[in-house]
């Protein structure tokens, strides 16, 4: 499984500053490694794949994941409400340290 630490770091102009974000290293959902689990399980270990610390957007997320963007928002939620990630605003995600 890959993961955030070996995705490429790619600029971004946020309010006129350049910033550095992470583009995640792309994930397939069928190596997730659980056995016996429901499609919305696989979705969810697939998105914390991809995420790590540092914030990532939502659209990169789906890219990485090849998941559409409605089941990354669906998963972004459960995992909000699981209290395992944080939102940072303007559509980036990050696990909670």
């Amino acid at each position: 499984m890959t993961g955030l630490r070996e995705g490429r770091i790619m600029p971004w102009a946020d309010a006129g500053e350049p910033v550095l974000r992470v583009e995640p290293a792309p994930v397939d959902i069928a190596d997730v490694d659980i056995a016996d689990v429901d499609i919305a399980d696989r979705e969810r270990a697939a998105v914390l794949a991809v995420l790590g610390p540092a914030p990532t957007e939502i659209d990169a997320i789906a890219r990485a994941t090849g998941l559409a963007s409605r089941q990354v928002q669906i998963a972004l939620i459960e995992l909000d409400l699981a209290g395992r990630i944080e939102r940072q605003g303007h559509g980036l995600v990050a696990l909670k340290p």
